[in-house]
């Protein structure tokens, strides 16, 4: 995976985590789907991207003291696995 969305990928997972509702970490992974979909990324990558995210929240999960953050991860993984759910099914962008 490039380094950019290496990048992109980590500013993600930050927000994620210090973000101030479920609404608002759904608002955040919505936005950067839609923004790679929009840059003609292709559904493999933004997959992986997905999955990528998913692996360090899971890591985070275990590390991580705060309810809210908890909480937080536990709606970015909804919401990321409702994506894959849909990235999947959607013709041209698997």
């Amino acid at each position: 995976m490039s380094t950019s969305l290496d990048k992109f990928r980590a500013k993600l997972v930050i927000k994620i985590v210090y973000a101030k509702s479920a609404g608002e970490v759904r608002r955040f992974i919505h936005a950067a789907i839609r923004g790679m979909q929009r840059a003609k990324v292709g559904g493999q990558v933004i997959a992986r991207f997905v999955d990528r995210i998913l692996n360090q929240l899971e890591l985070l999960q275990h590390r991580v003291a705060g309810e809210d953050i908890r909480a937080n991860i536990a709606a970015a993984r909804m919401s990321l696995h409702q994506a894959l759910d849909l990235i999947g099914n959607s013709p041209g962008l698997a």
